[in-house]
Order: structure tokens, then sequence, then C-alpha cells
């Protein structure tokens, strides 16, 4: 067991032990790096993004264990952020996460502006010959 890993109670179990270790992994590996994905999104987007993208796995773990990955996580406020991960896998029988819309988005704007350039160029290719 790593040192990153606490009882989750009194009189724990291998098996809550090992639970124990399975939400800091994922605390770790899969919550942490939302709020590094998305560092502009505030503090609740990314536990709710956690919560649609992670729903199937996490509604076993609901409510105890979300807190416990939140501040395994090293977020603040624990309960209110296990209280979004939970609205987020409420969410999730509604919505579904597009992944990659900022690669998407830029590749067509780059795409957009090399149209625009190619235009421009035309135009004034057509102007120069015009005089």
């Amino acid at each position: 067991m790593d040192n990153n890993t606490e009882n989750i109670s009194e009189g724990s179990t291998d098996n809550d032990n090992e639970l124990a270790e399975l939400l800091t992994k994922w605390a770790n590996e899969k919550l942490k790096p939302m709020y590094e994905t998305y560092p502009d999104a505030g503090q609740v987007i990314p536990c709710f993004l956690f919560g649609i993208k992670y729903a199937d796995e996490l509604r076993e773990f609901e409510p105890w264990g979300l807190a416990f990955m939140a501040r395994r996580a090293g977020l603040t406020g624990e309960r209110s952020k296990a209280g979004a991960i939970g609205r987020g896998i409420a969410l999730s029988q509604y919505v579904a996460l597009r992944e990659n819309t900022g690669t998407e988005w830029e590749n067509s704007l780059k795409a957009l502006i090399e149209e625009l350039e190619t235009k421009v160029v035309e135009i004034k290719g057509h102007a120069d010959k015009s005089r």
C-alpha cells in the first residue's frame, strides 16, 4: 500500500484498503488531470466533467467514495466537490462529452484562416491585373 492511502474507517479490512488504493489511483490519474486539462473552467466544472465521463464506474462509490477521491486529489471543499461529481453522474444520463473539441475547433479555424488568406491573395491578384 502506498503512503498516500489511508484506511477508509476504523477496523478496515484488506478489501477496504484495496478500495482506498483504487480511489486514490483514480483521484491522481483521472480527477486531478481534469483540473489540468481545463484550467480556466473554475473549481466545479472539472468535477461535473469527471462525473459525466466516468459515471458508470463512479456510481458504486456514491457518496462516500466521491468525497474520499476529492480529498485524495487534493481538492479543497471535498464535500462540495463530491456533490459536483454526483451531479455530473446524474447529468450523464442526459449529456455526453465530446472529445477533442478544442483540437477540432482549432483545426476548423486554421482551415478557415487558410481559405480566407487564399481568397485575399486571389482578390489582390485580380485587382493588380485590372490596373
